[in-house]
């Protein structure tokens, strides 16, 4: 009848006890049960074959009944076959099963009435055990009484006792509670002791151990709530956050690991401690972004062990596009320099465009005639997409013709927003240039007669101070002096110097036969910069001409008639 419903039925769903309302306050054994009305008085229903109800029998009651001994209850509680109530007056009263002394008026003798345990007054709580029973008062001190097998009553032994009893281990205790056959304290301080049996770990203490005397209940540390968090990529984070435990502070161990060691490796995480007050750092891994989950093992020196965890969110960034250095190179005039290679990647694998810039275009054309980027692709401008580990690329450069000197060439590696560089200088050794000189056609002229002033034109890449010479074939016909030999404006001679102009200068070169002279020979106009030599070879044909006989002059001659 331990329902209360005037019936023995077992039930499956509440049910309401209708005969009585007003309660304020409940208690349940065994298999008995206690109810408290606002008007203070106690009413009891159940298994009363100990007298555990209270109304004088040791009849069961299906319904409720008053417990008519009293009327101003401040608290109870119900055992296994006993009760306990505490009035407003700090008295302490039992009743019920007594074969452990668990009522504490001294004796072994049951009772199905209340009787006043007048060995301890100022109570202000009380909680019964299976057959032990347990009472705070108003000085903060805990009383124990009754069964004592399994250590319950925290004194040392484990014999029982009849009447309170009081240890000094259970002083500043705010309340008390009994189980089966183990029992609790709160000290004011929020701490808790448990002393008893222990087969199933009830008390807390990390063992299976019995406990005759009271010992800390140990509770594993209690790590502070993380929210997720976020960060931008190759961006490190510290994450805060405390820690309750009776420890010292600082002195759990902690381990860190994480959900993706891609993103975020074991070994990119760290922790520190001040005051009980833990930073975790996370560094992500270079160009990586997702989520990885951070798990947090908090171990005490007890060996008790609590966990905690937060999404750590790595936001992309743009990475600048990375190009590795290169080497000054060097080259000879007119010869393209060796293909250097160079490295270009980007961490978000975007295309890139490779863009080359010459510092002195006079001697390195930004045109596809004298830069080749790689891959068969010529030009200053390449785009391609980067593999994983970055693409070797290589870079040829032909100097412009005939030029020679330094100039600083800029290689540039750009994504769609973030460029990097590097720029190397190519030295161009000048190389020496044959003069050159225009061809001249064969000529003509007639006996005892200049040719017409002949127009060729000698020059130099170098611009190198030019000597030309001219030299007849046959000087029978044509004399190597200057009344048969004439270079451009200047006196006649065989031998002319200047120095070139830009685009080369013309010269003209006239030739007179020897009086009287006809017939062909060749003329060789040679130029020379003083190391090498260039010829030009043409044909004088120098024609007949029919000369008036001569007579020699005879003087006058006198003779007799």
């Amino acid at each position: 009848g331990q329902l209360g419903d005037s019936t023995t039925n077992d039930r499956s769903s509440p049910v309401q006890i209708a005969s009585v309302a007003s309660f304020t306050d409940i208690a349940a054994g065994y298999y008995h049960c206690m109810a408290l009305k606002d008007d203070g008085t106690l009413w009891a229903w159940g298994k009363n074959n100990d007298g555990q109800v209270g109304d004088g029998t040791k009849t069961d009651q299906t319904s409720p009944v008053q417990v008519s001994a009293f009327s101003n209850v401040l608290t109870f509680s119900g055992g296994y076959s006993h009760s306990l109530v505490v009035t407003g007056d700090g008295a302490l009263w039992a009743w019920g099963l007594n074969s452990y002394g668990q009522m504490g008026d001294g004796s072994t003798t049951s009772s199905s009435n209340p009787i006043q345990i007048t060995g301890l007054t100022h109570a202000v709580m009380v909680s019964a055990g299976n057959n032990h029973s347990l009472a705070n008062r108003i000085d903060s001190t805990a009383w124990l009484w009754g069964s004592n097998s399994n250590g319950q009553l925290g004194d040392g032994t484990i014999m029982q006792k009849n009447a309170p009893i009081h240890i000094s281990d259970l002083n500043l205790i705010h309340s008390v509670a009994a189980g089966k056959s183990h029992s609790l304290g709160l000290k004011l301080d929020g701490t808790i002791l448990a002393w008893g049996k222990n087969a199933n770990g009830q008390l807390g203490d990390t063992t299976d151990t019995d406990r005759l005397t009271p010992v800390l209940v140990l509770w594993p540390p209690d790590p502070s709530q993380i929210s997720d968090q976020e960060t931008a990529q190759d961006s490190a984070i510290g994450v805060n956050f405390t820690v309750s435990d009776e420890d010292a502070p600082c002195a759990l161990t902690v381990n860190l690991s994480s959900s993706d060691q891609i993103l975020l490796p074991d070994g990119n995480l760290s922790y520190t401690c001040n005051a009980d007050v833990y930073t975790v750092t996370a560094m992500p891994a270079a160009g990586q972004s997702g989520i990885a989950v951070v798990s947090i093992m908090l171990s005490d020196s007890d060996g008790l062990t609590a966990s905690t965890s937060f999404n750590l969110t790595v936001t992309n960034v743009n990475d600048a596009p990375v190009i590795s250095s290169i080497a000054d190179q060097t080259t000879n005039e007119d010869t393209a320099m060796n293909s250097v290679s160079f490295t270009v990647s980007d961490a978000d694998n975007e295309p890139l465009t490779v863009v080359i810039q010459s510092g002195n275009t006079s001697l390195v054309a930004l045109s596809a005639d004298n830069i080749t980027i790689s891959n068969g692709s010529y030009g200053d401008t390449f785009t391609f997409t980067t593999v994983s580990g970055g693409e070797l690329l290589t870079l040829s450069i032909l100097p412009v013709t005939d030029m020679s000197g330094s100039v600083e060439i800029t290689v540039t590696v750009s994504d769609t927003s973030l460029s990097s560089s590097t720029c190397f200088t190519l030295t161009v050794n000048p190389i020496n240039d044959a003069p050159v000189i225009t061809s001249i056609s064969d000529q003509t002229t007639t006996e005892d007669t200049a040719t017409n002033p002949i127009l060729f034109t000698v020059a130099d890449a170098d611009s190198d101070i030019l000597t030309v010479s001219v030299i007849s074939g046959q000087t029978s016909l044509v004399a190597m002096n200057s009344d048969s030999l004439t270079i451009s404006g200047f006196s006649g001679g065989t031998t002319y110097s200047y120095v070139t102009l830009s685009g080369g200068e013309p010269l003209t070169l006239t030739l007179l036969p020897l009086p009287n002279a006809n017939g062909v020979l060749d003329i060789t106009v040679t130029v020379s910069d003083g190391i090498v030599n260039v010829s030009e070879s043409f044909t004088l044909t120098v024609m007949p001409v029919n000369d008036a006989p001569a007579i020699s002059s005879i003087s006058d001659r006198t003779t007799n008639e």
